[in-house]
C-alpha cells in the first residue's frame, strides 16, 4: 500500500527518484520509484533499503553482494523481475520491478477467503515461482502472504495477477 515519506527518507536511491513509501520489514524499508525522467507504468520499480545498523557489518555487505548477483540470474514469469541493485551503497538497495496490486494479505484482509479455484491457481503459481528462484540459486527466505503481491496479470512475489514472487527481501 502506497504511503507518504517520512521527512527523513531518501528521496533518491541509486539511479531511482522516489516517489512513495511501499513497507517496512526486519531489515529495512521499501519504496515505489522511477528511473529519472520516466512515466511509463513499467518502469516503477520496488526498491528495498536495509537498515544503517544492519549495513555497518561488513558480512552482512558481503552477504548482499552476493544476493543482488544471484537475484540478477532470476528469470521468471511468475517474479518480479530484478533491475539492479548496490551493496556498496551508503544505504544498500536491491531494485525489482514493481508488482501493482495488493499483497495476498491485503486482498484476503479486504474481501474474505479467496475461492478454492483461485488458491490452487496461487498455489501452483507460487510453486513454479519458487522453483524459478530455487533453478537460479535464490532461497526465498520470507514468503508469506504480506510478501506474494496479486497483480492483474497474476501472482508475484516480493518474492505478481497470477501471483508474483520478488527475490527475497535484504
Amino acid at each position: 500500500m502506497l504511503g507518504p515519506l517520512r521527512v527523513d527518507a531518501p528521496r533518491r536511491i541509486g539511479p531511482y527518484e522516489v516517489l512513495a513509501r511501499l513497507g517496512a520489514g526486519g531489515m529495512g524499508e521499501v519504496f515505489l520509484a522511477r528511473a529519472d525522467g520516466e512515466t511509463v507504468s513499467d518502469s516503477f520499480v520496488a526498491v528495498k533499503t536495509v537498515r544503517r545498523d544492519v549495513a555497518g557489518d561488513p558480512a552482512f555487505r558481503d552477504r548482499f553482494r552476493r544476493e543482488i548477483k544471484v537475484a540478477g540470474l532470476v528469470d521468471s514469469a511468475y517474479a518480479a523481475a530484478p533491475v539492479g541493485g548496490d551493496a556498496d551503497a551508503g544505504t544498500p538497495w536491491l531494485a525489482t520491478a514493481y508488482v501493482p496490486g495488493p499483497s495476498l494479505s491485503q486482498a484476503v484482509r479486504r474481501g474474505g477467503p479467496l475461492p478454492v479455484a483461485a488458491v490452487r491457481a496461487l498455489g501452483a503459481d507460487v510453486a513454479r515461482a519458487l522453483a524459478d528462484l530455487h533453478r537460479a540459486g535464490v532461497l526465498h527466505r520470507d514468503l508469506k502472504p504480506g510478501n506474494v503481491m496479486l497483480a492483474v496479470d497474476g501472482p508475484g512475489s516480493s518474492t505478481s495477477a497470477s501471483p508474483a514472487a520478488t527475490p527475497p527481501p535484504p
